[in-house]
């Protein structure tokens, strides 16, 4: 990519000059169904290869600009690859075939709208994808048609979305005060398949506050203290991931405690907690015969424990954490290895 390009689609997503195209031509990257994920990827591949550029970004590259899991990013790029006439891959590049099509029907989404803070419930939160792709495409229509109607069926159609999260979209954004609809008699008799259409009114005022606050933030906002920011993020998502996993043995724990079987239980859980470390231990030294003779020790618990537990109805998952990712234990770290794990999700709106 040359320097201009590569300045104005800043890789790490600060530049809030730049911009993506949103295709609406129909079929013009196959007969893809595409989810959220892909038609970022999608539409932000064809971007960059504009006017002979080439688009040399990495997958964490991807991830880090559009708030993505690296393993969503991977998905959507060897679909783009393997399915999509319009992209090829040279020297870790990505860049149109020599079949290059322009579409006929486009508009685009600009990068600050997907850093921006709006007030939902009073509390700021960015917006998702999916609410990025439909403003966008309303403030595209009015620019372009004045006076524009539109059912949210028609949106629906155009944009390749289930009409229910248009719907949900749509109220959200009527919520946030962002978007406004007025609908009337006779705006209803003009909808020949009876679906009743709006005039959608942007609250333009806000939508430019926000804007300049979003690009005073990035510019003032040093490296290290988004770098600061990030970590704590991070150390957020994974401690609310343990609290879920943990909820369901405290809550049994606390249950167990109340009477004195239940406590018996927990020292043979605790028990048992021992004698696998004692055995991890001893098969570290090499001692097999030790190891044999604690395991047998632990069958035999482990059997009077379940047991036990059958009397109050639970079982022996009972007393275990339920971890969403098996690779770290809801930790960040990979047990196997001790890098960071890719499981992590950074902040954003959510997907409709």
């Amino acid at each position: 990519m040359t320097q201009a390009t590569t300045k104005k689609l800043n890789r790490a997503g600060a530049s809030h000059s730049g911009r993506i195209m949103r295709i609406t031509d129909k079929g013009f990257f196959g007969d893809l169904r595409l989810s959220a994920t892909k038609r970022i990827i999608f539409n932000a591949l064809y971007s960059f290869c504009q006017k002979g550029n080439l688009a040399d970004f990495t997958y964490s590259e991807l991830r880090d600009r559009y708030n993505l899991s690296y393993a969503s990013v991977l998905r959507a790029v060897r679909d783009a690859l393997k399915n999509c006439y319009q992209l090829g891959l040279t020297a870790n590049t990505y860049q149109p075939k020599k079949a290059f099509a322009i579409p006929k029907h486009y508009f685009y989404i600009f990068d600050w709208l997907r850093f921006a803070e709006f007030p939902a419930d009073g509390i700021p939160s960015t917006l998702s994808y999916n609410e990025c792709e439909i403003l966008s495409y309303i403030m595209h229509q009015q620019r372009r048609v004045r006076g524009w109607y539109c059912s949210q069926a028609q949106i629906a159609r155009d944009l390749d979305i289930a009409p229910s999260t248009v719907s949900k979209v749509l109220s959200r954004l009527e919520g946030r005060k962002i978007l406004k609809r007025s609908c009337s008699a006779a705006t209803r008799k003009r909808a020949a398949n009876h679906h009743e259409r709006a005039y959608y009114i942007v609250n333009n005022d806000l939508l430019q506050t926000v804007k300049d606050r979003t690009i005073k933030r990035a510019k003032g906002v040093p490296q290290s203290v988004r770098e600061a920011d990030a970590r704590t993020d991070r150390d957020r998502f994974y401690a609310l991931r343990k609290n879920r996993a943990y909820a369901h043995v405290n809550a049994v724990t606390d249950e167990l405690r109340k009477t004195a079987l239940g406590r018996e239980i927990l020292e043979l859980k605790a028990r048992l907690d021992e004698l696998r470390n004692e055995a991890q231990e001893q098969q570290k030294q090499r001692n097999m015969d030790t190891v044999r003779s604690i395991l047998e020790k632990r069958q035999k618990i482990h059997r009077a424990m379940k047991e036990k537990l059958e009397t109050f109805g639970y079982t022996e998952q009972d007393l275990e954490p339920r971890f969403e990712c098996l690779l770290c234990h809801d930790t960040g770290w990979r047990i196997a290895d001790g890098r960071a794990c890719n499981c992590y999700i950074p902040p954003t709106g959510g997907h409709a």
